[in-house]
């Protein structure tokens, strides 16, 4: 019995996640004598696009590394490499470093070939697998796609995400997006320049507009962040900066005798100002320690 195409929409949220419709041909393994079932993971990454879509049987064992619902983050690793798996509208409660049995089959989305799982089958609980140290390099190549690795950087930037937290990390001369998943909390207080150590599933993800990619690690749990050295800026250190701005856009800077406001020298009025009176547009000089500056997001703090 053939089963149906089903397509599946995946919508990734808004902090670099992206919008894919994919159409997926279910096939069940006995339903493709033709076709080599796979047994390990490498297996299945070595699969060329086009191969992968022909929908190649798979069964393999392996360990859960993440499994979230929000935003259906599912993936496996065997002792030869991790994988995403759709579980196709399954709901399960299996958490990490539970030990499971997968049937289904393949096929490609985005820079990487997946499963599509057909069933899924609880063998016991067990430990997640040892984090691979992994290179910046080797992070943007996708060559540890789907595996649990371990990284550490400096702290750029943290935003709520979805029920956790996304963190930009600096991993040398890359930018890592950390998704701190299952929590409304950090389990540390973190600032800007913090040096700290991360494991977690490391994916590589394209912009279906622009075709650029960036690197994410997806952590589980609140052990696998850990702080190695706080930020502190010393006085004297740092880059100075020294110039007329304004809080809103605007094709040219205002002087103080152009808008009839009073000058603003210190951080803290402007963070009393409300959103009505921001708007007015402020002149403001300050002189500051730059702590952050990111020429392509136009960011400086």
């Amino acid at each position: 019995m053939k089963l149906e195409a089903a397509k599946i929409i995946l919508r990734y949220g808004c902090h670099g996640f992206l919008l894919c419709g994919v159409v997926l041909s279910g096939v069940l393994p006995a339903q493709r004598p033709e076709l080599p079932i796979l047994t390990r993971v490498e297996q299945v990454a070595e699969l060329t696009p086009q191969q992968a879509k022909l929908g190649y049987p798979v069964h393999f064992q392996g360990v859960v590394t993440v499994s979230d619902r929000r935003p259906r983050l599912f993936y496996v690793q065997d002792v030869t490499g991790g994988i995403y798996v759709v579980l196709h509208g399954q709901k399960t409660q299996l958490v990490l470093g539970d030990r499971v049995e997968i049937l289904g089959t393949t096929n490609h989305m985005g820079p990487a070939p997946f499963v599509l799982n057909d069933r899924i089958r609880f063998l016991g609980k067990g430990e997640p697998p040892k984090a691979l140290p992994a290179a910046p390099t080797e992070l943007a190549s996708g060559k540890h796609e789907g595996r649990f690795v371990e990284l550490e950087g400096a702290l750029a930037s943290v935003d709520p995400n979805f029920n956790g937290h996304a963190l930009s990390l600096r991993v040398g001369d890359l930018t890592v997006r950390v998704l701190f998943l299952r929590s409304s909390r950090l389990p540390t207080k973190l600032t800007v320049g913090t040096k700290v150590r991360v494991r977690g599933v490391a994916a590589v993800r394209v912009d279906e507009t622009t075709q650029e990619k960036s690197v994410h690690v997806y952590v589980s749990r609140p052990d696998d962040l850990e702080v190695l050295h706080s930020s502190q800026i010393p006085d004297g250190m740092g880059s100075e900066l020294s110039q007329s701005i304004r809080p809103r856009a605007g094709p040219s800077l205002t002087h103080p005798h152009e808008t009839g406001l009073p000058l603003l020298t210190e951080p803290r009025q402007i963070l009393s100002l409300s959103r009505k009176d921001a708007a007015r547009g402020y002149p403001i000089r300050i002189r500051a320690l730059v702590t952050y500056g990111d020429a392509d997001w136009r960011a400086l703090f």
